[in-house]
């Protein structure tokens, strides 16, 4: 396949400035989703300096309370090469399966309503593991997530959020089925429980169940999206046989797919 960075390099070259910045943009809210302003200044390099060649704008993206305080890996940066190249790649390809989910992921952070973005979130999720029922999408989601492991990263304080995949897969898929169905809301997502560390302690103690489940399915959402994007689930995804397989438990687990996020020694921004 020849070098990732080289490739992410030469399909960014072929296209318009626009498209180019969309897939940059798109890499990074997977890794870091915490939202942005959507203004694009294009520049050129000439004798070793950078001079603005053009502006463009985007729509503005907007992230979670905890996705804007969540501590991220400086280091996971150098995968943004590939993941560009996978992402232009599954484009061209009409990979739908990911296409989709990546498409969604983008309009959760457009969308206003709370309720809205984790229907966008939970039905990317749902059309990457191709669940038929709740039962398919809870196993599935446990099968490349790891059911015991954490959610979400901790903050720059090393604050770690208490909830695993396990624990709040199947309440997702529920609201989701709610909100999609135009239903209302029942009395226990609308509860004030907080947003809770490992000690049991509120980080933030206004949160809802809905909210708590908002957070969870943008988080769960980009960590699913990042595996396949650096990882072999990138060629096995366009497969529905090989992709079932490894949504089955069938295939040999990665080491990556069920690690839990951990301050690493290249820091954290």
């Amino acid at each position: 396949m020849g070098s990732p960075h080289r490739q992410g390099v030469d399909l960014l070259s072929n296209l318009p400035d626009l498209t180019r910045a969309e897939y940059v943009s798109m890499a990074l809210q997977i890794l870091a989703p915490i939202g942005e302003q959507g203004v694009r200044i294009f520049c050129v390099e000439t004798e070793g300096r950078l001079k603005p060649r053009s502006v463009g704008r985007g729509r503005a993206l907007k992230g979670t309370r905890w996705s804007g305080a969540a501590a991220y890996a400086l280091s996971d940066l150098g995968s943004i090469p590939l993941m560009i190249d996978r992402i232009g790649e599954a484009v061209q390809k009409n990979v739908q399966r990911l296409v989709n989910p990546l498409v969604l992921h983008r309009l959760g952070q457009q969308a206003e309503l709370s309720n809205v973005r984790t229907l966008l979130w939970t039905t990317a999720l749902d059309a990457i593991v191709m669940a038929g029922n709740r039962a398919e999408f809870c196993t599935r989601l446990g099968h490349l997530l790891g059911r015991e492991n954490l959610i979400f990263p901790p903050n720059k304080n090393g604050i770690q959020p208490r909830y695993t995949v396990g624990e709040l897969v199947e309440g997702l898929y529920e609201l989701r089925s709610l909100v999609a169905h135009g239903r209302q809301l029942s009395q226990r997502f609308l509860e004030v429980d907080g947003f809770l560390d490992t000690n049991g302690s509120a980080i933030s103690p206004d949160y809802t169940v809905a909210q708590v489940l908002e957070e969870t399915a943008l988080f769960m959402l980009s960590r699913v999206l990042r595996l396949i994007l650096t990882t072999e689930c990138f060629s096995e995804i366009a497969n529905e046989s090989t992709w079932r397989r490894r949504l089955k438990g069938q295939t040999q687990t990665l080491p990556l797919l069920h690690a839990s996020f951990a301050p690493d020694k290249a820091g954290r921004t």
